[in-house]
């Protein structure tokens, strides 16, 4: 029983339902980083080596049907001042299993949409 890790254990038996936090009140310290894992430099044969760092995805706001990865307090800084100053509060939506953080702003929805849609008439354009 050496090898047991209360916080791994607790992590997983807990931190893997979904939250809702308005998008105003979103903060990486506290939302975002209990989730993340790996980042961690290890030694393996005499050679060091980073273990790759699970990030969240989150929509991006200037490209509809892209994500971006949230790795960095200033990332969800500038995420959450661009989103505030577009399409005004919602809810953001994180989903520990996927790494993922769902968007609910009708707004938000409705530019992704069109964005979609035009995209998609300037693909069939070019056939």
């Amino acid at each position: 029983m050496d090898n047991f890790n209360v916080h791994k254990w607790l992590r997983e038996a807990y931190l893997k339902e979904s939250i809702e936090v308005k998008i105003s009140d979103l903060d990486y310290e506290d939302h975002i980083a209990p989730y993340e894992e790996g980042g961690e430099t290890k030694m393996f044969r005499g050679r060091e080596y980073t273990t790759p760092k699970k990030e969240f995805k989150i929509p991006d706001v200037e490209v509809g049907d892209a994500l971006m990865y949230i790795n960095h307090p200033k990332r969800i800084e500038e995420f959450k001042k661009e989103f505030l100053e577009g399409f005004g509060d919602g809810i953001a939506v994180i989903n520990p299993d996927t790494m993922k953080i769902d968007i609910k702003n009708d707004k938000f929805e409705k530019y992704r949409e069109e964005y979609r849609q035009q995209k998609f008439k300037s693909i069939n354009k070019d056939k």
